[in-house]
């Protein structure tokens, strides 16, 4: 009986390499939207890349540490400028053990 040909299974088809995607989420600032239109290609294409590299994921979640830093320390300057919003907001978010 002649051996049946296992097929190798292909990678697939790869038109970025993982550094040009990091350094679209890195200037998008973890963005999926404007890293796939930095680079012309679709959301899910950017998708792919984040669940197929560890990299390209980590660098998501790196940007996206980076941004709530940000804010954080936005929200940190508005309560120094005395910003009722602010001290409301943090007291209710982070400070609800305090009553």
């Amino acid at each position: 009986m002649p051996e049946l040909a296992i097929p190798e299974r292909k990678q697939p088809y790869r038109k970025f390499t993982p550094e040009q995607m990091v350094r679209a989420l890195e200037e998008s600032k973890g963005l999926i939207a404007p890293a796939a239109r930095a680079l012309g290609c679709s959301r899910a294409t950017v998708r792919s890349y984040i669940d197929e590299y560890s990299a390209v994921a980590q660098a998501k979640l790196d940007q996206e540490e980076a941004v709530k830093d940000m804010a954080e320390n936005a929200l940190y300057a508005a309560i120094l400028r005395g910003e009722a919003w602010a001290i409301c907001f943090y007291l209710k978010c982070r400070a609800k053990d305090r009553g």
